[in-house]
């Protein structure tokens, strides 16, 4: 667990160098004493290094204005070129280059009888204290020309257009301090088709004769940004009490932009549409015929693209829309227009559009019958499908409904108008993306949150608590004393209980202690006492063997030792013989068979494991009569040694 910790709690420099010392001195014993399991490497070893300075995300400045032809957008503000000029530009969640207008797109060879204040409406600011018409590649000293290329975003839309490629300094923000990159991407755009500048988002590398890095995946290269991920939500103007700007979050994401859910998305594997979702139903609510369900189980895989603003469906759910919400077709622009008495009567039912999706494998599962999948439902008001075209769209500003027709499933998409109630949070190492239900927020309510890299830390785009830099050294060197705290502990217990077993299980000394020399001695001693007061009566040359005892209290009575002798074993020798012992000696009659040439019965003094020396007369004949029943009742335990 320590080691778990510590290897997610990266340390600087110094703090290694104190956990080096604290873990070297000793380790092994350490961990011997505590059972512990050690390696050879060092566990500075495991924690991964960390910059002195933590890399923070970064939230793109806002330009605090509502721009576009096909609705008003909140846009944000990058620089190009040296010296830089500003423009206000999209987030592209589907697109991975720079593109800023130009000034051929605000000529009649692009629009018919463009207004003066054409480069404003497309998204250039002032440049050295003059409008603006567009990017100025002449002006820039680090442009570099590439060439004129298709812009291959939005193909599959039917959009095709072409831009003028090149490399140059990029900025995000207008501020001194803000991430800068030189060389990068940067593509120049006339058509009217794409009326305002982007910012790519994604990591993919640019191909051209070879293939190029992107912003994005420089920025997290240098260190600039956390990783390459990003939050986003597109901001609703609606919001007439309280607008809300947009908000783009570099590295992370803004956790005072939306509210949680738990439900997680993978990237598709078409990487051209990698963040695709299963819509499993969309549901209108209050409309002219009541509740509608234009999207219906299994769903549509759909992909989410802030590049656009419609929302692209299938006939036959723009046909249910069209019914719905009293919309009108617009053959020319391919649009479904709003007229004034249908938005009255539209506000007056104040209907709500509900959007329920979820991950592509759970929509795959109800196709082929499995139980409810997972979902998330987002809720658009009605204001969030009331958007203006204005020139060169419309000649005036025109309500129309955000749907369009899908000519096939390639098509289907979920566009900008989806995102300003909608907040995504896109990890690309780690390939996956969460989509939820956006909230208004103020710029100085930010909780701004990183997603860490994939070879650093793992944190996910799941909010998540963080520790603080100021608390993590403490933490360390607490989580290492309690280690080995509980290391220490762990020794005196085992300690103890060896002890507390020798207590209640002392060794035995006889098969498991070895004499000492003084021990040896002793019991040597005993027993030749013991012998000595024997030979008295055995010896044939002891007076006592001729004649009877008188002494009326011989034989005395038998006893059972109540401690074992100690003494060594003495080996047979052709006079020495074993004699069973069926039966314990205190329970022997009083009365015993007298052997030839021995003491009367009475007169012998019978110990248990006494060693008696019998006449000498004929030792063979002896030894040979009781070999036959010593084989056959031989037995380990309690045997008399008679000593021929």
């Amino acid at each position: 667990m320590l080691v778990t910790f510590l290897t997610k709690s990266t340390s600087t420099v110094s703090w290694s160098k104190i956990l080096d010392f604290l873990l070297s001195r000793n380790s092994n014993d350490r961990c011997r004493s505590c059972h512990c399991v050690t390696t050879a490497m060092p566990l500075t070893n495991w924690l991964h290094p960390r910059a002195t300075g933590q890399v923070k995300p970064f939230s793109v400045p806002t330009s605090q204005s509502w721009d576009g032809n096909d609705g008003y957008w909140s846009t944000f503000l990058i620089q190009v070129g040296t010296p830089p000029q500003t423009f206000r530009v999209l987030p592209a969640t589907n697109g991975d280059e720079t593109w800023v207008p130009i000034p051929l797109g605000c000529t009649n060879a692009s629009i018919p009888n463009p207004p003066s204040n054409c480069g404003d409406l497309r998204g250039a600011n002032p440049f050295q204290v003059h409008p603006s018409q567009g990017f100025n590649s002449d002006a820039s000293s680090s442009w570099q020309s590439n060439g004129i290329f298709n812009l291959i975003r939005e193909e599959n839309l039917g959009i095709h257009e072409n831009g003028e490629y090149g490399f140059d300094t990029v900025t995000i923000g207008a501020d001194p301090k803000a991430p800068t990159l030189p060389h990068q991407v940067v593509a120049g755009i006339a058509t009217s088709n794409f009326w305002l500048g982007s910012f790519g988002l994604g990591p993919k590398p640019i191909n051209f004769t070879a293939a190029v890095p992107s912003f994005m995946a420089n920025l997290a290269t240098q260190k600039l940004i956390p990783s390459m991920s990003f939050g986003y939500t597109a901001g609703a103007k609606y919001n007439t009490s309280t607008p809300s700007f947009g908000s783009l979050t570099l590295g992370g994401y803004d956790k005072a932009r939306y509210i949680p859910n738990d439900v997680a998305f993978t990237f598709d594997p078409n990487d051209s549409r990698s963040l695709t979702v299963g819509v499993q139903s969309i549901t209108a609510i209050n409309t002219f015929q009541g509740t509608v369900s234009a999207i219906t189980p299994p769903g549509i895989y759909s992909l989410i693209d802030s590049s656009v603003p419609d929302i692209w469906l299938p006939r036959a759910a723009c046909d249910l829309f069209e019914q719905a919400f009293g919309l009108s077709y617009d053959n020319t622009t391919q649009r479904y227009l709003i007229d004034d008495a249908t938005q009255t009567k539209m506000n007056q039912l104040n209907p709500t559009v509900v959007f329920n999706i979820g991950p592509l494998a759970d929509i795959r599962g109800k196709q082929t019958g499995s139980s409810q999948a997972s979902s998330v439902a987002i809720e658009l008001p009605y204001a969030a499908f009331v958007l203006q075209a204005d020139y060169p769209l419309y000649p005036n500003a025109t309500n129309y409904f955000p749907i369009r027709r899908a000519a096939n499933d390639t098509q289907y998409t979920i566009g900008r108008a989806f995102l300003q109630e909608a907040y995504i949070t896109v990890d690309y190492e780690r390939s996956i993306f969460h989509v939820s239900q956006a909230t208004s927020s103020k710029r100085n309510d930010q909780q701004l949150t990183a997603i860490s890299s994939i070879d650093s830390t793992s944190d996910t785009t799941s909010p998540s608590r963080h520790i603080s830099d100021g608390a993590l050294p403490g933490i360390i060197i607490g989580a290492t004393a309690l280690f080995f705290f509980l290391c220490a502990l762990a020794f005196f217990y085992i300690r103890r209980r060896r002890r507390r077993h020798q207590q209640h299980n002392p060794p035995n000394n006889i098969n498991n202690t070895a004499p000492t020399q003084s021990q040896t001695q002793t019991q040597s001693t005993n027993s030749h006492n013991q012998f000595t007061d024997l030979s008295s009566y055995l010896s044939p040359t002891s007076t006592s063997t001729s004649k009877t005892n008188t002494n009326p209290n011989w034989p005395p009575p038998l006893e059972a030792s109540t401690h074992p002798a100690h003494r060594t074993p003495t080996p047979l020798s052709p006079s020495t013989v074993e004699l069973p012992s069926p039966v314990p000696v205190h329970t022997l009659p009083r009365r015993h068979q007298e052997l030839p040439g021995s003491p009367a019965a009475g007169e012998l003094d019978v110990k248990r494991n006494a060693v008696y020396e019998l006449p000498a007369t004929n030792p063979t004949d002896a030894h040979s009569q009781v070999k036959g029943e010593i084989r056959r009742k031989e037995r380990p335990r309690r045997n008399l040694v008679l000593q021929l």
